[in-house]
């Protein structure tokens, strides 16, 4: 028995894994809530990218057995550093529309000071202010306006104190580049997602009908794609 991991998006929860876990029915399943993410602004001890690899990696600990991790856009880059960091905690892992980390020094530093500027945004002018903005970025524009409202409601439920938190700590440009070898994995990207399709490469998983966020656009493709669900 592979139990399963799941990490979420920026912005988003365990929630947002709720019909995929159904199409994949996997006995044990794991998903914690990322920094920032548990409706406070509570460190829990960290302050570097590393540190919540190394904190998510413990709360695994206690699984019974090597397992498959699955991680969506930020919570594939933590996947990733998982993998890099801790491979003994893991069977395979599969990064969902997951950037592999920035190597040029300048493009860091852009995408620090843009992050600087959400940051200012959510404590400035909060929630409601920051969401309007975040969901109009060309990155969702595959989805359905069901699906952006029912995100839209989520989104808004998020203390904006805590997604500050995570811009500064797990932003992009901060992130480590990790380099990861004793794991198997997997690259699975949206079809009209073309940023991260030329990212992920001719290797990655490519799901049909599919933007940047597969998990919420197309889950029973997503789960076929992950080795479950059923072709229906």
């Amino acid at each position: 028995m592979t139990p399963l991991v799941l990490l979420h998006g920026f912005t988003q929860s365990a929630c947002s894994f709720r019909e995929l876990i159904a199409e994949l029915s996997p006995e044990v399943v794991f998903a914690p809530a990322l920094l920032g993410h548990d409706g406070t602004a509570r460190r829990h001890g960290v302050e570097t990218f590393d540190d919540e690899v190394d904190r998510i990696a413990e709360l695994m600990r206690p699984l019974a057995a090597p397992a498959h991790l699955v991680g969506y856009s930020l919570g594939g880059r933590v996947a990733r550093g998982i993998a890099a960091r801790h491979p003994d905690l893991l069977a395979r892992v599969s990064l969902v529309s997951a950037h592999p980390g920035l190597v040029d020094d300048g493009e860091r530093r852009t995408r620090r000071a843009a992050d600087a500027r959400w940051r200012e945004l959510l404590e400035g002018e909060g929630i409601a202010a920051f969401v309007e903005r975040w969901e109009a970025l060309p990155l969702f524009a595959s989805q359905s306006e069901e699906l952006r409202a029912a995100q839209r409601r989520a989104r808004l439920e998020h203390d904006p104190r805590g997604l500050a938190l995570s811009l500064e700590v797990l932003g992009l440009g901060v992130m480590p580049r990790y380099e990861v070898s004793d794991v198997p994995v997997t690259l699975v990207v949206g079809e009209h997602d073309d940023k991260f399709r030329t990212l992920a490469g001719d290797t990655a998983v490519v799901i049909e009908g599919a933007g940047h966020n597969p998990v919420l656009e197309q889950p029973r493709r997503l789960a076929q794609a992950l080795g479950g669900g059923e072709d229906r």
